[in-house]
């Protein structure tokens, strides 16, 4: 043996692996081994890079080997390291038995070795790569043979001929052979349903063991996009599955089954076979289990079939699906939570009981939650955003959102700069659904002029659309919200959106009727009804309003009579005419005549979502006011077909009869704008039905008997009977008289609105018309114009 003396008097015995005996090797530099260095030796070197290992009795000891320009540190291994190597075996070390073997990194030195030693080692490795194949493969499948070209080592005839799979037990067997089949066949499809029937009977077996197994093996071809779309067309596979799963309380075979469905339903048939197996009520007893896991494949599926099968819909709600995902909309998964969110969504859609059902199960107060908590995971936002949408149709769920500060949290997430367009609609059709029960709050002046600048700056049809709507509803009957609108410069704005969106009816109506509502009722309504004026914006309204669409019709007819309480307005507006030679007189007229003979026929017709009742109310309103002219009286008055419809209608029982007022209060307000002159007062007592006149100075509503005492006064009909109910009423009522508003407040911007300066001080017998007093009035409707 050639030896190499390193250090004071060491011995290092040196091994090749190309050579069965010991060479020294000289080292370039000194190569120093901290620690005790009797108990190591360099026992494999390998080629130019060599890779030392070193044999020592202390087994977990770390070393370190010093040389020049390196330094490695040696974890010590076990002896069983030398096992997996047979030609380190056939070393005769004499210290091999009791020593252990340290494995290092690549040494760099700057010694050589041959060439040859290099070859013989790769070969020698080549060898055992083959050798670990071979026992590896005769543990498993000793039945599975294979020529490998290497003769069978001493070594390897010690390994028992049973495989371990078959020793877990007999009806095992069946699953490797499938597993067998698996690694001999190459065609998927054919493996697979191949597999199948072995692995449903397996499903199906008594050992739960055995069902685990087949249960993690479905699992892991349904991970496989090859085999997935085999395992999906058999319902006998989906239905042991599913009975699989209903049968174990195991969680990993609860797991894997909930798994291997979640990815059947991914697939149209498998979607259909779940549903036709019975599948849904198992998949809403696993939301209930406590394994997250499981509830989140269970959720999966069942978005599935709602997203792509109608069908399914009515059945999880018939399981009580609708209460099991609710809960759920607490969890800390935020992708659960989001998936759990489009479900319900898909379930209350278009249901009112269920949006109720979701009420009572507190599942608004989960949403609001989840938009007030911050998250990365937008895509939950979306979800939430859209449920509320739905729900926020429903009247009970309205209002408990109102109470949960919905339409705040709403806008704080409109205004947010990363959103897209397409959650932003989502959140302003929400916050639109809303808004018509918001008009009691007064906070919200904020919102008012981000929804102002919205409208400015998009061009958007529908975002504007929501935006207007959102404005619509908060404007009607709130002064605070109208007061924004017009101090912000709002109206100017939306006279401009009315010529940039002339013939889109979603944008044009809402912005009408915003508009309506800040030109009346509010201490800046005489501003806002110039600025219509000076904005250019009659010739625009004129042309919408010949459109004859109901909601549009009704909404400028309101606009229209509004503006015509300023002279300079009403002037305006008869002079302008359209490209057919239409004017706002003829087309009121037309208007009144066609839907007073519908409403005289059927008292409850409908056009376009809006009532005849209604339309003849906007046309009598604003044939109203534009009587004030002279001109527009006498065409009436000369139009016996309408003084005929006139009188027709104030007949009518469920007019002079109703609890609102509206109707009748605009009837005798046309009638005395008619009968002012003495020709007008001749034709209305030789058409109007004086009858009616006369019971209406005892009408419970004083705008009307206020009326019908103007009427009769021009007239020169004695009516004493009105001063004698008069003097009643004031006595009666005088202590439920509600104190006279503070000088300065909005009623005076409203207390002339429709009701001519001298019946108003007749009306309440006063001077001063801050002395206003309205007595068992609930409904404010005679003076409220935005109705």
């Amino acid at each position: 043996m050639k030896s190499l003396v390193i250090g004071q008097s060491t011995q290092v015995t040196v091994f090749l692996l190309s050579q069965r005996v010991p060479e020294t090797i000289v080292f370039p530099s000194t190569l120093t081994m901290v620690g005790r260095v009797s108990d190591y030796e360099i026992d494999v070197i390998k080629f130019k890079t060599m890779k030392v290992s070193l044999q020592t009795k202390k087994a977990g000891k770390v070393i370190k080997i010093k040389g020049n320009r390196f330094q490695n540190n040696l974890r010590v291994s076990t002896k069983k390291s030398f096992d997996r190597f047979p030609f380190m075996r056939q070393k005769k070390t004499p210290s091999v038995n009791k020593m252990h073997d340290i494995t290092t990194s690549y040494l760099n030195f700057n010694g050589t070795l041959t060439s040859d030693c290099s070859n013989i080692y790769t070969g020698e490795m080549d060898e055992y790569d083959m050798i670990r194949a071979d026992r590896i493969r005769k543990v498993m499948f000793p039945e599975f043979s294979m020529d490998s070209g290497f003769e069978d080592h001493d070594d390897m005839n010690e390994i028992p001929t049973t495989s371990l799979v078959a020793q877990l037990g007999t009806p095992a067997l069946y699953l490797k052979d499938s597993v067998i089949e698996l690694l001999c066949l190459r065609d998927g499809v054919e493996v697979t349903t191949k597999a199948i029937p072995e692995l449903i009977a397996l499903l199906t077996d008594r050992d739960p063991d055995v069902v685990n197994r087949a249960a993690h093996m479905v699992y892991l071809l349904s991970r496989e996009e090859k085999f997935i779309a085999t395992l999906a067309t058999n319902q006998k596979l989906i239905k042991a599955l599913l009975d699989a799963a209903a049968g174990t309380e195991d969680g990993n075979t609860k797991r894997e089954t909930a798994a291997a469905i979640s990815h059947i339903s991914d697939h149209k048939e498998g979607r259909m076979h779940i549903f036709r197996s019975g599948g849904i009520p198992e998949l809403v007893r696993m939301l209930t289990w406590p394994i997250e896991q499981v509830v989140h494949y269970a959720v999966t599926t069942l978005h599935n079939l709602l997203l792509f099968l109608e069908s399914s819909k009515q059945e999880i709600l018939a399981c009580g699906g609708l209460e099991a995902l609710t809960p759920h909309l607490r969890s800390s998964n935020v992708k659960l939570q989001a998936l759990v969110a489009d479900s319900i969504y898909f379930l209350v859609l278009d249901r009112p009981y269920t949006k109720q059902l979701f009420l009572s199960l507190q599942g608004p107060v989960a949403l609001i939650d989840i938009l007030k908590t911050p998250t990365n995971y937008t895509k939950l936002y979306a979800t939430v955003i859209r449920v509320i949408r739905s729900i926020s149709t429903c009247p009970l769920t309205k209002t408990a959102l109102i109470q949960l500060d919905a339409l705040e949290t709403l806008h704080f997430h409109l205004v947010k700069t990363s959103i897209d367009v397409k959650r932003q609609l989502a959140i302003l059709n929400g916050m639109r659904n809303l808004s018509d029960v918001a008009t009691s709050l007064d906070n919200l002046k904020t919102l008012i002029i981000d929804l102002l600048s919205l409208i400015e700056t998009s061009f958007n049809e529908e975002i504007v659309a929501c935006a207007s709507g959102i404005l619509s509803n908060l404007t009607c009957n709130n002064v605070n919200n109208k007061h924004t609108v017009c101090a912000t410069g709002g109206v100017k704005l939306l006279s401009q959106i009315l010529n940039r969106f002339p013939n889109i009816e979603d944008v044009t109506e809402p912005v009408l009727c915003t508009l309506r509502h800040c030109t009346a009722r509010h201490s800046l309504a005489v501003e806002a009804q110039k600025e219509i004026r000076l904005s250019g914006a009659f010739p625009i309204i004129l042309s919408l309003l010949a459109t004859r669409r109901a909601p549009i019709v009704k909404a400028a007819l309101g606009l229209l009579r509004n503006c015509a309480l300023l002279q300079e307005n009403l002037q305006s507006m008869l002079n302008e005419v359209t490209e057919d030679g239409e004017n706002i007189v003829g087309i009121a007229v037309e208007v009144l005549s066609r839907s007073g003979i519908q409403l005289r026929m059927d008292f409850t017709s409908m056009e376009d979502g809006v009532s005849q009742m209604e339309m003849v109310e906007g046309s009598v309103s604003a044939l109203h006011q534009l009587a004030t002219n002279h001109d527009v009286a006498i065409f009436l008055l000369e139009s016996p077909q309408i003084m005929s419809l006139l009188s027709d209608l104030v007949s009518m029982e469920q007019i002079n009869n109703n609890d609102d007022d509206l109707m009748m209060r605009e009837l005798m307000g046309l009638f005395y704008q008619l009968s002012k002159s003495p020709e007008g007062a001749r034709i209305v007592e030789r058409i109007g039905p004086m009858r009616v006149f006369r019971d209406a100075l005892k009408s419970r509503h004083k705008s009307v008997s206020t009326y019908a005492y103007g009427v009769l006064k021009n007239i020169e009909i004695e009516a004493g009977d009105y001063q004698n109910y008069r003097n009643y009423e004031q006595n009666s009522m005088s202590s439920s008289m509600i104190p006279p508003p503070a000088p300065g407040s909005d009623f005076s911007g409203w207390a002339h609105d429709g009701l001519e300066p001298e019946l108003f001080n007749e009306m309440y017998h006063s001077s001063s018309i801050t002395d206003i007093k309205h007595e068992n009035n609930t409904t404010n409707s005679w003076f409220d114009t935005d109705l």
